[in-house]
């Protein structure tokens, strides 16, 4: 799914294609109707943290220090969002209707969930993890932090600025049907 994992292999011939996404289903919305149909509240910034609390790898405990110093610091009330068993085909719902996502994770691979982010042009502040960074490479509205005052100040810059993203510009190599055709074309090029 990235260079990194690819680079573990050692010398071997490998093809990095990381997972594809349904950009029908994952779309720009509008941020009032998703707020309304999942029920937060419009006068308050909302910061998306896609993963149960209890997730030790995705570091909750991390997340809620990051949007607690971003609290203290805006006159605006800023809500942490958690979700946890949420059907797929609402996730672009959670995803318009956040401010930003907020990634804290240890480790990852290719978050699908960035990803997603991107695809419905939303706000991203990520920890410096899998292949993150290369994913928001020259997307507006983005910020990757190692430590916790650059998350803070990532997070503080994206929500003081208010605006979408780039991002679905971004992710479009990563449709599901360029995914598609990139992996038949590895099975057609071993086939030969």
């Amino acid at each position: 799914m990235t260079e990194e994992m690819a680079d573990a292999l050692g010398p071997v011939d490998a093809h990095v294609i990381p997972h594809g996404i349904d950009l029908s289903l994952f779309r720009p919305l509008p941020a009032a109707d998703s707020r309304a149909r999942v029920g937060w509240d419009h006068d308050a910034l909302h910061v998306l943290f896609p993963y149960a609390k209890q997730r030790p790898v995705k570091d909750y405990p991390r997340a809620a220090a990051v949007v607690e110093a971003v609290r203290s610091r805006l006159d605006t009330p800023v809500r942490l969002q958690t979700l946890s068993a949420v059907p797929h085909e609402m996730m672009p719902v959670y995803l318009n209707a956040a401010d930003s996502l907020l990634i804290t994770s240890s480790h990852e691979g290719s978050p699908n969930t960035v990803k997603e982010a991107l695809a419905c042009n939303r706000p991203v502040v990520s920890t410096d993890v899998g292949d993150v960074a290369e994913r928001l490479d020259g997307v507006t509205q983005t910020r990757v932090g190692r430590t916790d005052a650059e998350l803070v100040e990532g997070l503080l810059a994206v929500l003081g600025r208010g605006e979408p993203s780039d991002g679905r510009d971004h992710v479009r190599s990563l449709s599901l049907s360029r995914t598609s055709e990139r992996l038949a074309g590895v099975y057609e090029s071993v086939g030969r």
